[in-house]
């Protein structure tokens, strides 16, 4: 009976080797399976599933991934991110926002609550995205800081259908809620170095139904804020002051679910220098023959500003003649 007896000293010992062999199992099929795991499969599926969601609206989606690779257990890095948005009518150039990298990582405690969290780290450029994500059944809540991110190779030009330059920096708090009515949140952004146009494109201007080709504008820092309660936001900002353009605007934005159908009413003053104006003989013709068309008369103000109503919806924006300033 003796020679059967287990010290305390070797039950400790069994006890160990068995926990030290049970850890190197778990640890060994994860670090398996985390190596092994088919990331390809799994940006494919990512892919088919936004381009999916997508055909459940007018509009179509496509989303392009140059490749995918693990971060952690719990998240991923992806590459080349771009995400492309053509309205059902196919008119006009698509939106589209690119990513040189993405992290993106998701809280496994958010899921099990079902309320999923997704914090990400994006580069664009030499400037960064630092951002979160959370959603339930009642609202979607976004937090974001934007530091020297470069818009122009973000995109940002293309939701308002003329080339952008400039590094954005500010921060972005909102809860877009089911009901539009509930939706809060507050945007502080600017835009240093803001470039208007490419000398290429054209820019839809009132007297020009096939718009018009400028040279870059210097338009300097753009300065936007804007707050929203009640299901309205309220631009209580809006300015640029560049030796090329100057802008003022005031107004807002009737929000709506989803945010693409929010209705903006808004009015823009832009002042464009004399000495744009005459920068280069095409500047010179194109200012002569503007001076003559009835819709441009009516959108200058006696000191020679512009003014436009801008309307239709974020999908489709549309720029009228005219427009009283709510305030000065």
């Amino acid at each position: 009976m003796a020679e059967l007896a287990i010290t305390r000293q070797q039950l400790r010992d069994y006890a160990l080797r068995g926990w030290a062999y049970a850890s190197f199992f778990v640890a060994a099929f994860v670090l398996s399976a985390y190596l092994t795991f088919p990331y390809d499969h799994l940006r494919d599926y990512i892919v088919a599933r936004v381009e999916a969601a997508g055909k459940g609206n007018a509009d179509s989606v496509r989303l392009e991934i140059g490749s995918l690779r693990p971060s952690f257990l719990t998240g991923a890095v992806l590459t080349d991110v771009e995400l492309t948005r053509r309205t059902a009518s196919g008119e006009g150039e698509p939106s589209r926002l690119h990513f040189d990298e993405v992290t993106a990582r998701v809280s496994p405690w958010s899921v099990l609550t079902r309320s999923p969290r997704v914090s990400m780290v994006a580069t664009v450029g030499e400037g960064e995205l630092d951002a979160s994500y959370q959603q339930d059944s009642e609202a979607q809540h976004i937090e974001a800081e934007l530091d020297a991110l470069d818009v122009g190779k973000l995109g940002l030009g293309s939701f308002v259908g003329v080339p952008l330059k400039g590094r954005a920096t500010g921060t972005l708090d909102f809860t877009l809620a089911t009901e539009a009515v509930k939706t809060v949140g507050t945007l502080d952004l600017k835009i240093a170095g803001l470039k208007i146009g490419d000398g290429k494109a054209k820019l839809s201007l009132p007297g020009l139904r096939s718009g018009m080709t400028l040279d870059e504008i210097d338009a300097g820092a753009l300065e936007l804020t804007i707050k929203a309660q009640n299901g309205v936001a309220e631009i209580s900002k809006l300015s640029t002051d560049g030796k090329d353009l100057k802008i003022n605007g005031d107004g807002n934005v009737r929000l709506a679910n989803p945010v693409r159908r929010s209705r903006p009413d808004v009015v823009l003053e832009l002042q464009l220098s004399d000495a744009y104006k005459t920068k280069s003989d095409r500047n010179k013709a194109l200012f002569e023959i503007l001076a003559m068309q009835p819709e441009w008369q009516k959108a200058t103000g006696p000191d020679g500003a512009l003014s436009l109503h801008i309307a239709g919806t974020v999908q489709s924006l549309r720029a009228t003649a005219g427009g009283a300033r709510r305030k000065r």
